[in-house]
């Protein structure tokens, strides 16, 4: 197994529907996820969960670096362990495997969004990871909520 040196970790910040604890790594959600009604996501995106027991949405998350890198296989433990479904199929594995690979194609401290494309020739979405756009927040401090230091290792979370 590769192992990558970036990982999706989440901030706290309800004014961006970012309930996930700062430190939290992030994920793609499972079926049995929801927003717990703490708000609706805008049409064409979707949202993280923390991989914890609470697995809290957000729809922002930031990538940074992790001491020792991390596989796909230790991922999948870790949101295995946190979601009501404990299978770890091989089609599980490569979905964290392009997860892994999606993410370290950013810079650390950018933060990325989830978005809902539409496939071509079929009336499916997909969901994207892409650069997110956070306009309109003056009152925010968006570096300081973006730039926090991180230095975990994947064995803290296991």
């Amino acid at each position: 197994m590769e192992r990558y040196d970036k990982i999706l970790i989440g901030i706290f910040s309800p004014e961006l529907r970012c309930f996930a604890s700062e430190g939290d790594i992030l994920f793609l959600p499972d079926k049995g996820d929801t927003t717990k009604k703490l708000y609706r996501p805008r049409a064409g995106t979707s949202y993280f969960v923390s991989l914890n027991n609470e697995r809290n949405p957000s729809a922002i998350g930031v990538v940074k670096k992790i001491k020792d890198g991390v596989t796909s296989e230790e991922l999948m433990s870790l949101g295995c362990g946190s979601s009501d479904s404990n299978s770890s199929s091989p089609e599980d594995l490569e979905r964290y495997e392009e997860f892994l690979k999606r993410i370290n194609t950013f810079d650390a401290g950018q933060p990325v969004a989830l978005y809902l494309q539409d496939k071509f020739g079929s009336k499916e979405k997909e969901m994207v990871i892409r650069k997110a756009i956070v306009r309109g927040y003056d009152e925010i401090n968006l570096d300081s909520l973006f730039q926090f230091k991180y230095e975990y290792r994947i064995t803290d979370y296991l």
